[in-house]
């Protein structure tokens, strides 16, 4: 009886020990390194352009080519680079020395990251002046962000009805390189 518990205690063992539980565990050590290793492809891409900076009086400012868009990392499989109209070949040629372009697909765009950029900093030195506070309370703005993905600035709004969306674009400014979305609330 014992030797029926010891066979039938080093069977459940065996078969708890299995490969397919070291395959999964390889699998998901496999996508992990690949994960970081695309992370780190994206974060070297944009620290390629900080060799081309300009140092002023609000600090240094990265100066992004003409063509460059944006770029994020898409289900931890490829980068994502967004290309404004441009010479592709050249685009090709100029990021092949900044990173692997293997793992890289290209996405046109409508705007580039400096325009975003520049459109992100008039939003930001609007919405701090003091004056403007209360008048953007009333049009229930909540924040903004420029969303990579859809490559426009998002503006955050505690109620997305036309009459705020129309209210923003009158008073402050109406570009469409600004989407709005509804917001998670108000930081405090």
């Amino acid at each position: 009886m014992e030797r029926l518990l010891l066979l039938l205690f080093m069977g459940v063992l065996f078969f708890s020990c299995s490969d397919s539980s070291i395959n999964k565990e390889s699998k998901n050590t496999t996508q992990n390194m690949e994960q970081r290793s695309l992370t780190s492809m994206y974060t070297d891409l944009i620290n390629s352009f900080e060799d081309v900076s300009a140092r002023g009086l609000d600090g240094v400012s990265i100066l992004y080519p003409d063509y460059f868009g944006g770029a994020y990392v898409k289900d931890d499989k490829v980068v994502i680079f967004l290309t404004k109209e441009s010479d592709k070949d050249f685009v090709k040629k100029d990021l092949s020395k900044r990173i692997d372009l293997n793992y890289v697909s290209f996405v046109e765009c409508d705007y580039s990251y400096a325009e975003l950029m520049d459109l992100d900093k008039w939003l930001f030195d609007f919405f701090t002046k003091n004056k403007n506070k209360s008048f953007l309370n009333t049009l229930h703005v909540d924040g903004w962000n420029i969303n990579k993905n859809k490559n426009k600035i998002i503006i955050k709004l505690n109620d997305c009805s036309s009459f705020y969306i129309n209210g923003f674009k009158n008073k402050v400014i109406d570009t469409p390189m600004i989407d709005f979305e509804k917001s998670r609330g108000r930081l405090k």
